[in-house]
């Protein structure tokens, strides 16, 4: 008896395109996990930048702040010393004010001279007339000073201005650094955010 034959193997026919989806899968993969390194490079490189930026403007907000206790202790220090001047300004116009009722009282006991005898009358008119010199010579000294001691106040009321100028501006510094550093911690977090979820 014949032998049967036996049928040639036929290959099935979707085992190509099985390879082939196979192939394209991992190309996709391998492209996606390219992408993915990169994001999170990119993401570590500005988390890297924003951290920097950080520093410098917590460093910058560091020199401010200390700059602003400067120039409040530089203008506690002026205000004390215009108070200390004023006061020293206004015991001298005291001084200046006794004087000038001496004077009166002197005027006063030189008119009352003139009831009494010439010789006394003479006297009493040379010693007044000394005394009433020494008085003016030391008026205009005190009236000098004065003058030399409201011009120290009106330079110390401008330093006072210009400090206070020079404090309200570091203050608006500040102020901007502060936002600037709130803005740069929330674009961090974000950063991070961004990078979790591409993890």
């Amino acid at each position: 008896p014949a032998s049967p034959r036996t049928a040639p193997s036929q290959q099935s026919p979707s085992a190509p395109s099985d390879t082939h989806m196979a192939e394209s899968s991992e190309n996709e993969m391998t492209a996606l996990r390219a992408q993915i390194e990169q994001l999170q490079s990119d993401v570590s490189h500005r988390e890297e930048q924003l951290l920097s930026k950080t520093e410098q403007l917590t460093t910058q907000k560091d020199m401010f702040d200390n700059e602003r206790e400067q120039l409040r202790a530089k203008v506690k220090e002026t205000k004390e010393e215009a108070k200390r001047r004023i006061a020293m300004a206004r015991e001298r116009v005291e001084a200046v004010e006794r004087e000038r009722d001496e004077a009166k009282k002197y005027a006063g006991a030189a008119a009352r001279a003139e009831s009494g005898s010439a010789a006394e009358k003479d006297e009493m008119i040379a010693a007044l007339r000394s005394e009433g010199e020494a008085l003016m010579k030391k008026q205009s000294q005190m009236e000098q000073s004065i003058r030399a001691t409201k011009g120290e106040s009106r330079e110390l009321k401008e330093d006072l201005a210009a400090e206070t100028g020079a404090k309200e501006k570091a203050l608006a510094k500040v102020g901007e650094l502060e936002a600037a550093l709130r803005t740069t911690r929330d674009e961090l977090a974000g950063a991070r955010e961004g990078e979790t979820r591409a993890g």
